[in-house]
């Protein structure tokens, strides 16, 4: 599986602008900033341009397809789809 970086680095951006926008946030008054991924995504980009060479590779990892068919079968997916975003706690 691969993932066009530009897409994930746009997604990043917008992320971020969003949250600042809707909580009236400027840059200078974070203090902490915390991003975490699967840790599987491997990225190769020119040294130089910083431009990549290719789309990210994800590792598809699977190991917890089982808890997720368990909150389908309860229709909990909107519930966990809507909880994993910033402000929806």
């Amino acid at each position: 599986m691969s993932h066009d970086i530009k897409n994930i680095w746009d997604s990043i951006n917008k992320t971020i602008f969003d949250a600042l926008s809707e909580e009236n946030i400027r840059g200078s008054e974070i203090r902490t900033l915390v991003i975490t991924n699967q840790r599987k995504t491997t990225l190769l980009q020119n040294k130089n341009t910083e431009n990549p060479l290719h789309e990210a590779i994800v590792c598809q990892y699977t190991r917890t397809e089982k808890v997720c068919s368990k909150l389908r079968d309860q229709s909990l997916e909107k519930v966990v789809h809507e909880k994993r975003f910033i402000g929806n706690q």
